[in-house]
């Protein structure tokens, strides 16, 4: 079956950014419907994708089983940098994971990020842009794009964790396809973007004084999903939405193998069954993993050689899925000739 988790630990998607950096986002234009017959206006938003309260009780959590995967990188001229894999959902035990970090992250000059979530949040303009890229202006609907019954699926699933709006009805299928997981995350898992180790870092950051750098942007993300084909997404739909019973238990056992930085773990869980699938949705597949995770991995490889290169100490920080296994991150820098050593998080 289709792993569901490679957004929750590669891509900082769009329609989660104000989410995991704790911050309100502007409320949708409830008056718009689908039977309006006109499309969305450049000042529409999107819908809340979080509906859960944050868990701040609960058991006491031991810090000795939260270990996340963390390395250092060397030059030839003794330059260091931190790679730290992050998850873009959790509990409170991403509160530990930060504690237990917070020195590691003083030392050093800057914090990299996929992109800062908290400054885009508060520009407006630039998630407005970002926002209207999404927008059908060919006269079409949603209903033009995805079978009718896939369609009403997905409709339920936004329903059923409040995320769906008639306006909807007027964006494209790769912000549908985000959507869905989203809402998929909010109905089946027990996990919550609040506690988004992404969000907790930048913030520390910001009150620590210690500069954000952006790998990529939140405009660069934006044209990685809107350059998947419309055959992949209407697949990513129907495949999440086929296996959502499963969903729960999958980023949950994902979540589990991150806390415990079981690099074998995150790996299983974010690798495909081929056997169910046909040469058809098998290439569908690659072109997810070359847009999402390949082509990316090599992009960021090369900002981490930048921040080498310039002796500036980074805790460089994205996506889990980005940092292991082969052409990962860490493996890519060293083939290039880099130190890369794994480290306990202490």
């Amino acid at each position: 079956m289709k792993k569901v988790l490679s957004l929750l630990i590669v891509l900082f998607v769009l329609v989660s950014a104000a989410v995991s950096c704790g911050s309100e986002k502007p409320t949708a234009d409830t008056s718009m419907t689908a039977d309006t017959g006109t499309g969305p206006a450049a000042t529409d938003t999107l819908p809340e994708t979080t509906g859960k309260t944050p868990d701040t009780d609960g058991p006491e959590i031991d810090p000795a089983s939260v270990t996340p995967l963390l390395w250092r990188v060397t030059d030839a001229s003794g330059h260091e940098l931190y790679l730290f894999g992050t998850i873009h959902v959790g509990d409170r035990r991403t509160t530990v994971a930060l504690e237990k970090l917070a020195g590691r992250i003083r030392e050093c000059d800057a914090l990299a990020v996929e992109f800062d979530a908290v400054a885009y949040e508060n520009d407006m303009a630039a998630m407005m842009a970002d926002m209207q890229k999404y927008v059908l202006t060919d006269g079409t609907r949603i209903t033009d794009h995805m079978p009718a019954e896939l369609y009403e699926q997905a409709k339920a699933e936004l329903e059923k964790a409040s995320l769906y709006n008639g306006f909807l009805d007027f964006y494209k299928l790769a912000l549908w396809s985000q959507l869905v997981e989203n809402a998929l995350l909010m109905n089946e898992s027990k996990l919550d973007t609040e506690y988004g180790m992404d969000g907790q870092l930048i913030r520390f950051a910001y009150d620590n004084g210690i500069d954000v750098l952006d790998v990529e942007s939140a405009s660069f993300q934006t044209g990685v999903m809107l350059d998947m084909s419309d055959e992949l997404h209407v697949f990513l739909i129907k495949s999440s939405l086929e296996h959502k019973g499963e969903y729960g238990e999958q980023v949950d056992g994902m979540y589990e193998a991150w806390v415990a930085g079981d690099e074998d773990g995150i790996i299983d869980y974010d690798s495909t069954e081929t056997d169910e699938y046909t040469e058809e949705e098998l290439a569908l597949i690659e072109e997810y993993n070359k847009a999402l995770i390949y082509d990316r991995n090599i992009g960021m490889a090369d900002k981490a050689e930048e921040y080498l290169a310039a002796g500036q100490k980074t805790f460089f920080a994205v996506g889990t899925g980005h940092m292991v296994g082969e052409g990962g991150i860490a493996d890519l820098l060293t083939q290039r000739g880099y130190t890369v050593e794994k480290i306990p998080v202490d």
